[in-house]
């Protein structure tokens, strides 16, 4: 349905730099705001799981229904 172009080793770097930047930041929050992010992650899966069951299904032919509970099931 789509190609894409693959990544330059350039771009892989800037990838692994903007990786371990935001590592360095993260490293200092505390266990109360990773539990607040990933509580939100888990609203988004939850809300949004027909939207990622459908991106699911186009990209990796998961059956819609088998798609829809992993969402819900990472959530």
């Amino acid at each position: 349905m789509r190609t894409f172009k693959a990544l330059t080793d350039s771009d892989i770097d800037g990838k692994l730099e903007s990786a371990a930047e935001t590592f360095r930041s993260y490293r200092r929050t505390s266990f109360a705001e990773r539990a607040s992010m990933l509580l939100r992650a888990a609203e988004i899966l939850e809300k949004e799981k027909d939207h990622f069951g459908r991106l699911m299904t186009l990209e990796m032919g998961k059956p819609i229904q088998a798609a829809r509970e992993e969402a819900v099931k990472c959530a």
